[in-house]
């Protein structure tokens, strides 16, 4: 992250992108000397200079940790994989269980019914 200032910009937005600074991880701050809250206009080609390192950055630490962000690709579709396979199991388990209710329910009412009125 890049906070970018004006070094005549007021104190509050200063202040701010110096708390950015020390509350977010891996943010800086950039303060342009001789431009205040317009600073994108008053220095554009010191913006785009900072811009362009500040994305160069990102993508080095995009590249540094592209290795472990598949890796947790990997593992969280293993994982999806493997809920959806505990699910399935439940799911038969559930129904292997309600089959078989249904069939000692049906075997006991069969043992129950009087046969006599049948012949």
């Amino acid at each position: 992250m890049l906070a970018v200032v004006g070094d005549e910009d007021m104190p509050t937005f200063v202040a701010n992108a110096d708390l950015l600074a020390r509350t977010v991880d891996r943010c800086r701050v950039l303060s342009l000397p001789r431009a205040g809250h317009l600073c994108l206009i008053e220095q554009p080609a010191e913006i785009a200079a900072a811009l362009a390192d500040a994305v160069t950055l990102a993508d080095a630490f995009t590249e540094a940790t592209e290795p472990a962000v598949q890796q947790l690709r990997d593992t969280l579709a293993s994982l999806r994989a493997r809920r959806t396979d505990v699910e399935r199991r439940r799911a038969e388990t559930e129904a292997s269980k309600n089959s078989a209710a249904r069939h000692e329910i049906f075997g006991i009412r069969h043992r129950f019914i009087p046969t006599s009125h049948l012949s």
